[in-house]
């Protein structure tokens, strides 16, 4: 019985949206300061109190859209929209979380990290309450929110992020948040486009070329990156990471194709923690950093 109970508080949290957070990780990561324990702790305690308030936003974002998300073919299934987790719960561990991603934003010491959390957090009100209603500006927050997490990383674990970093994550992530966009006015048709009210279903074109295009810059920067002075400082074989190039190119054309299509009913980072060619690539691309890495 009280695993029943406690089944709509964890839906609502989203658990399995917290694996966007690993984005944390990239910046110690990429600087090679994967042995610093230390700044892996720190990074790991941002990590959660990042989730905690991630699961703040979810509910905010719910609670705003119940009366939209009941018209949805899939999202009429959340907590508070199928009516399984009453408002004043909602608020009640809304106001938990919060209190409990404070705490542990304290415990990281950093006061730059406070204020990237504090930006997320903004952002996603805005975000929640007009900007995913306004032309454009939604997708911008979108892929703004995910350069959040690696510019708050890097603040956790006082890691530098490189401008190459910031450059890559923010067309790459510009262009998921367009696939989103894709993706939902696929499945839906006329009603996505009536509950954003700022896309209709004769924009997929434009968003898919949008998106696509932001795809193939985000592999440009990637090139440039890889030919410049600071890969052949970091790594004894740099040319072996030339191979990464194919392995993006192939998951976004695939992921692109497979939004268009209408097979991905779901956020595109969802679908690719479900994906197991998502993983296998993964493993693929992340054996090619450690081959160039071997001296």
């Amino acid at each position: 019985m009280l695993a029943l109970n406690l089944s709509p508080l964890i839906r609502q949290l989203r658990p399995h949206q917290w694996a966007k957070n690993t984005l944390l990780f990239v910046p110690i990561l990429a600087a090679h300061r994967g042995s610093d324990i230390t700044g892996v702790t720190q990074v790991s305690i941002a990590f959660v109190a990042f989730s905690l308030l991630a699961s703040c936003v979810y509910i905010i974002n719910d609670w705003i859209d119940i009366e939209a998300d009941q018209k949805h073919p899939t999202k009429r299934l959340r907590p508070l929209a199928a009516g399984t987790l009453s408002k004043s719960t909602a608020g009640g561990l809304l106001m938990v979380l919060v209190a409990s991603s404070a705490a542990l934003c304290i415990v990281v010491g950093s006061w730059s990290f406070a204020a990237y959390l504090g930006l997320y957090l903004a952002i996603n009100i805005l975000y929640s309450s007009k900007g995913k209603k306004l032309l454009g500006l939604d997708v911008v927050c979108l892929a703004l929110l995910y350069t959040l997490r690696i510019l708050a990383g890097g603040a956790a674990a006082g890691v530098a992020v490189s401008f190459w970093l910031l450059t890559f994550s923010s067309f790459f992530f510009l262009s998921l948040a367009l696939l989103k966009r894709t993706s939902e006015l696929v499945l839906t048709g006329d009603i996505a486009g009536s509950h954003r009210r700022a896309y209709a279903v004769g924009d997929i074109e434009v968003i898919v070329s949008l998106g696509t295009s932001a795809s193939l810059v985000s592999g440009l920067v990637l090139l440039l990156y890889l030919n410049s002075p600071v890969v052949a400082a970091l790594y004894p074989h740099p040319e072996r990471l030339w191979f990464l190039l194919p392995v993006l190119f192939y998951w976004k054309l695939r992921i692109w194709i497979l939004a268009r299509r209408g097979d991905i009913s779901q956020d595109p980072v969802a679908f690719a923690l479900r994906d197991g060619l998502t993983w296998i690539l993964l493993a693929f691309a992340a054996a090619l950093v450690v081959l160039a890495s071997w001296s």
